[in-house]
């Protein structure tokens, strides 16, 4: 019998994603929604529960792998169940974390956020009952059929979670735009219309802050045309976005310095 249980995909993606919640871990706490910091601390608790279970059930399995024998087998056989039950938790305080940061984007389409919150609860009740089904099982192979209904359900929550990083990308940017764009109509309000190198200055910002907003659409729209095919993973459309990003951020920078500089040379008359 193989006592080994069968990993989701995702948990292989969790330890992928892990660096980015990370990232956000080394941020200041004032930098960060308290609902969003409390569920990454959430996530980030349940994550260091599984690590040390699965260390527990690792060394289990061996000392069954190698000895062989009845004590070591029902060993194995209990510490898998914890793995699997904190496993679920995993995956619903992952997804937790992902709606409290949807939630906290404000310039997000609201449709487009409604459609993923329902989604991700959806999701995460599935994975409630997952959990409470494993904490009434009796036997080895309840808890094995139990995982398995789990694990054929785990492309579709891969494809769940990196299509709402997606949106986390775009929604980011949007932020930063519109941020860069009201600090601009700011600066130049009161600036005379005879004042041409400012009102250039203003122009040639726009036009950058225009090819942002149509790049920031074209990656909304590469998200949604890769969730209706049936044959194409969301991470695709993650790693796809993450490039397109890049040339995003690149035009905010230079918009913001540019922003600098008509402040600058406002401020020295």
């Amino acid at each position: 019998m193989n006592l080994r249980p069968r990993l989701l995909i995702l948990i292989f993606a969790l330890l992928v994603l892990h660096p980015w919640i990370l990232a956000h871990a080394q941020e200041e706490n004032s930098q960060i929604p308290q609902t969003v910091e409390r569920a990454r601390q959430d996530y980030l608790f349940q994550y260091a529960n599984y690590t040390e279970a699965h260390k527990e059930y690792q060394t289990a399995k061996e000392a069954y792998q190698k000895f062989g024998t009845i004590v070591s087998q029902q060993e194995a056989i209990a510490k898998t169940k914890p793995v699997l039950i904190l496993r679920a938790e995993i995956l619903r305080t992952h997804l937790q974390l992902l709606k409290v940061k949807l939630a906290s984007q404000p310039d997000l389409e609201p449709a487009l956020k409604d459609a993923q919150f329902g989604k991700i609860e959806a999701t995460q009740a599935f994975i409630s009952t997952h959990k409470d089904n494993l904490q009434k099982t009796k036997s080895i192979s309840e808890v094995n059929a139990e995982s398995q209904r789990l694990e054929r359900e785990a492309d579709a929550i891969q494809d769940l979670a990196y299509e709402s990083l997606s949106f986390l990308l775009v929604g980011e940017a949007q932020e930063l735009e519109i941020r860069t764009r009201t600090m601009l109509e700011n600066t130049v309000k009161d600036v005379p219309e005879e004042d041409q190198a400012i009102k250039q200055g203003a122009s040639d910002v726009r036009r950058k802050l225009t090819s942002v907003r149509v790049a920031l659409d074209g990656s909304t729209d590469t998200i949604l045309n890769f969730r209706v095919s049936q044959s194409t993973r969301m991470l695709k459309a993650y790693e796809q976005v993450q490039k397109e990003m890049i040339g995003v951020k690149s035009s905010l920078q230079e918009a913001a310095q540019l922003v600098s500089e008509i402040v600058r040379s406002i401020s020295n008359g």
